[in-house]
């Protein structure tokens, strides 16, 4: 889903996708392209580059998989053990709105998070349930971002923006940095809501999920800049 949108937005007149190999075996792939001419590139230059970062991006990645299952090993920190704590109140409840409350306000107290919102998937659209912020301070937020929202569901089409991208195709979107992507191509919605919340300085998405399949999603919002560990981003994943 959204590759049609992708070329639309970004003007993609030529795009270029080269496996990243060392002949025997992949380990991803570069991807460029252009918007305004057709895309000329040098095989052979290529190849000599990928055969240069081979080792170099292969050590990285193997890094990178002994911290993730370093952090995976910590599931047992006291945040896991409040996710556990969470799901039996979680249980324990049969009313919708008290459900929403104790998920926004768990996320947002455990992740220093500054506004939280709920989304479920009704009549073929996702309809905003619930919002939430951490501080009194931030209420008049909250209204504009209310007044906006709860007129404007989100279409089941990545056209839609990055929240119907993420439904679609049942996966999370972490945006540690707005600031680095508030110039790039997005959908009107997107974009409204960047400007509503022009303090916002991280943005979480992640599906809410009913026997594997997405039914919502939850919003987070940080009004400073936040980074999420894997193992952070897995236990939210978990509860949601």
């Amino acid at each position: 889903y959204g590759i049609d949108y992708r070329f639309d937005r970004w003007s993609i007149t030529s795009m270029l996708i080269y496996p990243l190999t060392n002949g025997e075996e992949i380990i991803g792939t570069l991807m460029g392209f252009t918007s305004d001419r057709r895309l000329n590139f040098d095989s052979k230059v290529l190849d000599g580059i990928v055969t240069w970062s081979f080792p170099v991006l292969k050590r990285c990645i193997q890094q990178q998989l002994q911290r993730e299952k370093r952090n995976q090993e910590k599931l047992n920190i006291p945040r896991f053990h409040n996710f556990l704590e969470v799901s039996n109140r979680i249980n324990a409840l049969s009313d919708l709105e008290s459900i929403y409350s104790v998920i926004t306000q768990e996320v947002l107290h455990t992740y220093d998070f500054d506004l939280a919102s709920i989304l479920m998937l009704e009549n073929s659209r996702l309809v905003v349930k619930k919002h939430d912020v951490r501080n009194d301070k931030h209420w008049p937020i909250l209204q504009r971002w209310d007044a906006y929202y709860s007129e404007r569901p989100y279409e089941l089409d990545p056209g839609d923006g990055a929240t119907s991208t993420a439904f679609v195709n049942n996966t999370h979107f972490f945006f540690p940095s707005l600031a680095k992507i508030r110039d790039l191509p997005m959908s009107i919605k997107d974009r409204n809501a960047l400007e509503i919340l022009d303090v916002a300085e991280s943005f979480l998405i992640m599906p809410i999920r009913k026997g594997g399949d997405p039914v919502g999603i939850l919003w987070m919002w940080s009004f400073v800049e936040r980074n999420l560990e894997e193992v952070e981003i897995k236990v939210i994943e978990t509860l949601c």
